[in-house]
This record gives C-alpha cells, sequence and structure tokens, in this order.
C-alpha cells in the first residue's frame, strides 16, 4: 500500500518537474511549479505536493493522478521465499482511506538520474480487503 502511495507521489513531483518545458496552460492553477535551478528543489516540491493535497482524495484526472480516498487497487500478491520470511499472500479487492493524509519527509531528487527517495508516514491508514496468506517469519508460522 506505502508503495502504491510513493508511485502516486513521485509520478506527481515528476509532473511538476517535467511541466517547466510547457506552458502553464496545461496545468491546473493551484499547481505551484519548481524550476530545475532553484537551490531548494526539495522545499518548493514539498510546497508543491502541499498545495495539490486538497484535490488528492477526489484526484486529478488532468495530471494522471488516480482518486486517493479511497484509494482502490483490484489485487497484489506476494511471493516471498528467503530463510528468514516465506510468504505467499493474494490480497484482493483493497480498498484504503487515509491516503492523502500522508506525511513526507526527507525529499532528496537527483534530477541528473531521474530518481529521488523520501520517507512517507501513514499515520492514519485504514485498509478493507480480502486475503489469503500462507508464511513462516524464521520458525513461527504467520
Amino acid at each position: 500500500m506505502g508503495g502504491q502511495m510513493f508511485l502516486s507521489i513521485i509520478s506527481i513531483t515528476l509532473i511538476v518537474l517535467q511541466t517547466q518545458h510547457t506552458t502553464a496552460k496545461r496545468l491546473p492553477n493551484f499547481v505551484h511549479v519548481c524550476k530545475r535551478s532553484d537551490p531548494q528543489l526539495e522545499k518548493c516540491l514539498l510546497q508543491t505536493i502541499e498545495s495539490l493535497r486538497p484535490e488528492l482524495p477526489n484526484g486529478i484526472p488532468k495530471m494522471q493522478i488516480p482518486v486517493l480516498e479511497p484509494m482502490v487497487i483490484p489485487m497484489v500478491a506476494v511471493n516471498r521465499n528467503e530463510d528468514a520470511l516465506k510468504v505467499k499472500a493474494t490480497i484482493k479487492d483493497i480498498q484504503a482511506w487515509g491516503g492523502s493524509k500522508f506525511v513526507l519527509n526527507n525529499l532528496k531528487v537527483n534530477l541528473e538520474k531521474l530518481n529521488g527517495e523520501g520517507t512517507i508516514l501513514l499515520p492514519n491508514l485504514f485498509v478493507n480487503c480480502t486475503y489469503d496468506i500462507d508464511g513462516r517469519l524464521s520458525h513461527k508460522k504467520l
């Protein structure tokens, strides 16, 4: 779930960075655009993400940002087979609420490599789903 949220936030960040080469007419008026040359780029990106926050629960189709309240994920499959953790899980019909209230910390962006990292906290994430899980953590059955 956090991975899907992080993907949405990274998508927002990349969209904002790419828009400096397009006309501002294509972006919704509430979007704060950051310049690549800004010495405080990470701070600017955080401000941009905050400017989008009121729109995130309903999504922003014009920017291809999905609805976050609830975030709907049809299925996730997990298959790990390592010594310390063996898990096979299928999670279906996932609905998650609270994702738009994320807290983004420690944002670092590398424009040359077109990547970045950060920490996302989801203080109140509520999930409803159907799951089937089988696995072991060390030698304890899950």
